[in-house]
């Protein structure tokens, strides 16, 4: 359901939630879960104006992010598509294969493409796969020198609030689709993080020693991501 309360547009679902929650999303939309009973229409919008110049502060922060973070909700013909940190100008409704090639990512599809369309997802995760299969080779026999875990499964899905995931249980290493659009060196320093927490599961200062072990340069390449997404406010209890 699409609202708007304090100059501010959103768009409101009911959940199986206790408190009113609220998302920025990377392209500057705003989604509110509310509780699927008892929270009304007007208590949402309250919410949404009690927060809105944070919002307003956090959409400012976003656009001071390097360009290939800055990912629509929609592409264009004509808009830039950026591919491992390259931008390439997107040809939609291109007929035959898809074809990267003198600057131009040209695509059999029609304006506009949204970005969490499934095809778009698929083909992302076809580049995005092998290298960081090889990112992760390489960065194995480091962390064998600390630690005894290998990492389990690789899988990639479409995220929009975090950039990857390690479940230490099961050594699984889940990463974003979105990473196809950094540098090489931000997603090997994504990498580098998840490998890190199969030595040490949590946020700690060993487990930042951890990550400077794998890459000596980790601080700066982390600094090349910026939150995809920002905290998102909650309404007390």
């Amino acid at each position: 359901m699409k609202r708007c309360a304090g100059g501010i547009e959103y768009e409101l679902t009911r959940k199986a939630v206790k408190n009113l929650n609220l998302r920025l999303r990377p392209d500057g939309s705003v989604t509110v879960s509310i509780p699927k009973r008892v929270v009304t229409l007007a208590e949402a919008d309250r919410f949404v104006e009690q927060n809105a110049d944070r919002i307003r502060q956090a959409r400012q922060r976003l656009d001071c992010r390097p360009e290939y973070l800055q990912i629509p909700a929609e592409y264009q013909d004509g808009d830039r598509f950026w591919l491992f940190g390259v931008p390439y100008r997107l040809r939609l409704g291109a007929t035959g294969e898809i074809t990267l090639r003198d600057g131009e990512l040209s695509l059999p599809f029609p304006a506009p493409l949204s970005s969490r369309d499934p095809w778009l997802t698929r083909w992302l995760n076809r580049q995005l796969e092998p290298v960081l299969r090889e990112m992760i080779t390489g960065l194995v026999p480091r962390l064998a020198e600390f630690c005894s875990r290998r990492p389990g499964e690789l899988r990639l899905r479409l995220m929009t609030s975090r950039w990857g995931s390690c479940n230490p249980r099961t050594r699984e290493l889940h990463f974003s689709t979105r990473l196809a659009h950094l540098p090489p060196e931000a997603i090997e320093g994504v990498a580098a993080h998840e490998l890190a927490h199969l030595a040490m599961p949590n946020h700690s200062a060993a487990f930042y020693a951890a990550t400077e072990r794998l890459l000596p340069d980790y601080p700066r390449r982390q600094a090349m991501l910026r939150a995809p997404v920002h905290p998102t406010p909650k309404e007390p209890a």
